[in-house]
């Protein structure tokens, strides 16, 4: 795959289209909450990292009311790729997470697929 290619993360040509879905009232999880919290028009006490989510299975809901409480979740290229990560670990939050709440959840959820950027989850 080329730097070009929509299956990758390329801010700048994907900015527009993400920064669309957002505005100041949304509570938003990313894995790019830096990148939002600079550039895009958001509350930055609203916007939270993907580092929110433990990188354990709780035995308790927490995860899922916490999920349920936000009105966006973006899931970039760049997060859906598995790829070791000692200091971070954030496709494992991704794995453990996301990807069953999105699929068990999905009828709440509107997703967008945005060309080189992955997916935007507007709640319905």
């Amino acid at each position: 795959m080329s730097y070009n290619s929509i299956y990758k993360t390329n801010f700048f040509k994907s900015y527009k289209e993400v920064f669309g879905k957002l505005n100041k009232d949304q509570k938003i999880l990313s894995r790019e909450s830096t990148w939002l919290i600079g550039f895009a028009n958001v509350n930055p006490d609203k916007i939270f990292s993907i580092f929110e989510l433990p990188p354990f299975v709780p035995n308790d809901n927490s995860v899922n009311n916490f999920l349920d409480s936000l009105d966006v979740i973006t899931v970039s290229n760049k997060l859906k790729k598995a790829k070791p990560s000692q200091g971070t670990q954030s496709y494992l939050r991704y794995k453990l997470h996301l990807i069953n709440y999105l699929e068990i959840n999905k009828h709440k959820w509107h997703k967008n697929e945005i060309p080189f950027y992955g997916e935007v989850f507007v709640k319905k």
